[in-house]
């Protein structure tokens, strides 16, 4: 064992920072602190720290057998494998005596002095806190205890305490519902029981990290090279020096009044884009052609948009007659007959159909993730039809008039059915980048259209945009070359050199633009994603200063100034995905706010997958713990370099930090669960997930889930006016969600009378208040309403009413889009059930 203390040991104890090369040894000396015994005697139920200690306790059942079947052991023998004491009084544990089983024991009697002892019913728990009743309370770290009291009925029964940890996940039980599985009350010969129940937590610290349904200890050794040696010296160290644990209330079985399950049911049931799509025979594609009608003589811009400085650069081009007649006819060749004539009368007319495109360039610069028309070079009379009439639809869905929006949605439709016909006919398109943004233009709006039809439209076509990105080779870095080469290309002008760098660089961003709203929409909508991280291996996009040049002559000068744009090709995502201080070596290369977007939306959906993973293996599985705690801590060290190393820039935005915030929150939280809790499926969903949620939320996990999604909240006030939408609004959404479901739970937990409790102010600076609060839950989470009033989570009505003032004081008067309204719906619908189930004042 001493060779185990190395100094560059990788596994680290979170009490006493001992080193260890092995996870067994480490995991070995943790029971050394925590007293557990995991290896029970199937004869007579006593438990051990370690395997060899049970092999040597069985001998004694074997002995005992032989002796009653022919003879008797020596007497040294005898004295080796004597009976030991299940538990020994305080007095005899302190003098290191043998004690006896009867209490009070033989040595108290005969001295006349009470005999202090626990109950075997308390189990290690009351043991810890008794022995840590006079253990200074300076030490941060909070030792997980737990023990398994005597057999009762032939089951066992487990008692646990919580331990403070703000980077590990964990899990608390609380009392089993009688509904539960059998599995988790089994005899107790059946090791299986065991792998319910989490072992050592904190004292690990961030080094090892263990699964939040359990170990197979049972039937697992670490090193079974090690089970015939003596480590009974580790039953004798001195522990009571520990802190004592941090007491939790045990989740009570809530009553009929109290429950919070399905409490949003209604909410999900009147949701246009959270309810299951079911086709009737009237749903087709004839059923929005009778939107294709825009009586409108002028469309109004948002204002958001056309008065801001960037906006006020984009000009205004001009739109040739034959461009519309082409439009019309696309528009014309997909619609029935009987719709034909109204369409041609009601048509757009030029000047409409200009401004609708001019809007939508603004709003792509201004508020787009990956803004992949360069505009300085878009001709928009020699782009196809498909093309331009996305960007008419785009420009619709942007407008504050819901006329427009209507009929900008119409034509979405008739885009994405025009692709389809278009790669059909003809298969050269499939590689053409105007193809490929006209069709990532449509689907972006289906996305966040908010209405299923059109998302289940989007998702059943979402496969030709990949297929057209990876089999083009838009996804390989060497199909890639440097600015410098279109400098120097040969029988090339300067400016058709820049046009050949431009349509380079449009695809880079139309990958990028591609990848994040995959990974977006799979963790908004829990799916599989359609790309993987480490097959982008298209480098970032080069910086603002390339990318927004207006001439070839401008686009040379901004080259000039920096040596290494010319030269120089920046690193692609799947190179900086486990090293993101790369991203740092690049800054003035590449767009650095698009590249941080982009990683982020690669964390989102590692951790998205993180979750799915972890539903595919059964909790029974020793091995699973180790391998799920494992990423979980990868996962968690990839955000914390992310965060240290490239969140100093001040141009990053309050979007960065949005999305960061949402990563750490998907990650301490699987927030499907705690949707189905809520009551976006069924009643059934919402039991199956109910002892999930209440284990979580006692758990470390849901104060850190907690305290991100009030970071969620604190970037959502700092965005610009109207540009709370698309996956931002979302990720309110499910800080919302989080939150409030925090607060119901909190509500109906028992309240200890007269506890003065610190405030922790989660939608702020981190304070010595919150890090209480992640460390141990002593203190109480707050956010602040728009005036500055702070309240507690546990007035539960109050966090949707936050949410919606964050939203209306972003849009104002303008009109929501309708992702952005669909949000503002559920928050209001949850604050009016919270209302109505806990009265006028909910807190």
């Amino acid at each position: 064992m001493a060779t185990s203390q190395n100094t560059s040991g990788l596994y680290v104890c979170g009490l006493c920072k001992v080193e260890y090369a092995r996870a067994d040894y480490l995991i070995r000396h943790v029971r050394s602190h925590t007293r557990q015994r995991p290896f029970v005697c199937s004869v007579c139920a006593k438990g051990y720290g370690r395997q060899d200690l049970l092999k040597r306790h069985m001998a004694i059942h074997t002995a005992n057998h032989g002796n009653q079947a022919g003879g008797s052991a020596s007497g040294s023998q005898h004295g080796r494998d004597g009976h030991r004491v299940h538990q020994a009084c305080r007095l005899c544990a302190e003098k290191k005596l043998k004690c006896a089983d009867e209490k009070p024991c033989k040595r108290c009697r005969e001295k006349n002095i009470v005999c202090e002892f626990d109950d075997a019913g308390q189990g290690l728990v009351q043991e810890a806190q008794d022995v840590s009743m006079d253990t200074s309370t300076s030490n941060p770290l909070v030792p997980f205890s737990g023990t398994m009291a005597e057999p009762q009925d032939g089951r066992i029964r487990l008692s646990f305490e919580e331990n403070s940890s703000s980077h590990e996940p964990e899990e608390f039980p609380r009392p089993f519902p009688s509904d539960l599985p059998p599995t988790l009350t089994q005899p107790i010969h059946d090791f299986s029981v065991y792998r319910q129940e989490p072992i050592a937590r904190d004292i690990l610290g961030d080094t090892l990290n263990f699964s939040p349904m359990g170990t197979d200890y049972g039937h697992y050794d670490n090193d079974p090279f090690l089970g015939d040696l003596d480590f009974s010296f580790l039953n004798d160290l001195d522990v009571s020096r520990l802190p004592s644990p941090v007491p939790v209330a045990v989740f009570a079985e809530p009553t009929l009044q109290q429950s919070t399950m399905s409490f949003g049911a209604e909410a999900y049931k009147h949701s246009s884009s959270l309810t299951d799509w079911n086709p009737s025979v009237e749903d087709n594609y004839d059923q929005e052609q009778q939107d294709l009608i825009l009586a409108q003589n002028n469309v109004e811009p948002s204002p958001y948009y056309v008065g801001s400085p960037r906006g006020r650069a984009v000009p205004k081009k001009e739109l040739f007659p034959t461009a519309r007649d082409r439009i019309l006819a696309m528009t014309l060749r997909l619609s029935s007959s009987t719709a034909s004539n109204r369409i041609v009368a009601s048509f757009p007319s030029l000047e409409i159909l200009r401004d609708l495109i001019h809007h939508a360039l603004i709003h792509m610069r201004e508020r787009q993730i990956g803004n992949f028309i360069h505009v300085p070079s878009f001709d928009m009379n020699k782009q196809r039809p498909e093309l331009l009439g996305a960007l008419i639809a785009y420009g619709s869905v942007t407008s504050p008039s819901a006329a427009v929006r209507k009929f900008g949605y119409a034509f979405q439709e008739t885009i994405r059915v025009a692709i389809n016909h278009l790669v059909q006919e003809d298969y050269t398109t499939l590689r053409e980048l105007g193809v490929a943004q006209a069709f990532y233009i449509q689907s972006y709006l289906g996305y966040y259209s908010g209405v299923n039809r059109k998302i289940e439209m989007a998702e059943a076509n979402s496969m030709l945009g990949t297929t057209m990105l990876r089999r083009g080779k838009r996804l390989r870095i060497d199909q890639y070359r440097d600015a410098e080469t279109f400098t120097s290309l040969p029988d090339v002008s300067a400016d058709q050199g820049w046009l050949v760098w431009v349509e380079q660089e449009s695809f880079k961003r139309l990958v990028y633009f591609a990848m994040t709203l995959d990974f977006h929409v799979g963790a908004a909508r829990n799916l599989n994603a359609l790309f993987s991280c480490n097959e982008i291996g298209t480098p970032f996009p080069s910086s603002l200063g390339l990318w927004n040049a207006a001439k070839a002559v401008e686009w040379f000068d901004a080259m000039k100034q920096e040596s290494a744009l010319r030269i120089q090709q920046p690193l692609p995502l799947c190179r900086v995905m486990r090293e993101p201080h790369l991203l740092v070596a690049c800054k003035g290369l590449i767009d650095h706010k698009l590249a941080a977007i982009a990683y982020l939306a690669g964390c989102l959906s590692l951790v998205t997958e993180y979750w799915h993973t972890n539903g595919l293996v059964p909790v029974s599985q020793a091995m699973h713990d180790f391998v799920s705690k494992g990423r979980y801590s990868e996962l968690s060290s990839m955000l914390e370099q992310f965060k240290a190393q490239c969140l100093d820039q001040a141009d990053y935005g309050p979007e960065v930090q949005s999305l960061q915030e949402l990563v750490f929150l998907h990650l301490n939280v699987p927030f499907d669960e705690v949707a189905r809790y809520c009551g976006s499926g069924s009643e059934d969903d919402a039991q199956a997930s109910a002892p999930y949620v209440q284990r979580w939320y006692q758990s470390s996990q849901s104060r850190d889930a907690a305290w991100h999604a009030g970071q969620i909240f604190r970037a959502a006030k700092l965005f610009p006016p109207g540009a709370l939408a698309d996956i931002y609004v979302i990720a309110l959404y499910h800080a919302g969600v989080v939150l409030w479901v925090w607060g119901l739970l909190c509500k109906v937990q028992p309240v200890t009378a007269g506890s003065s409790v610190p405030r922790a102010v989660i939608d702020g600076e981190e304070t010595p208040e919150v890090s209480r609060f992640l460390k141990t839950g002593r203190s109480k989470p707050c956010l602040t309403d728009k005036a500055g009033v702070v309240f507690s989570l546990d007035d539960s009505a109050m966090v949707p009413e936050l949410a919606k003032d964050i939203i209306a004081t972003n849009w104002g008067q303008e009109p929501l889009p309708w992702t952005t309204d669909e949000t503002f719906r559920f928050m209001t619908e949850f604050a009016n059930v919270t209302r109505q189930r806990f009265g006028a004042g909910s807190a």
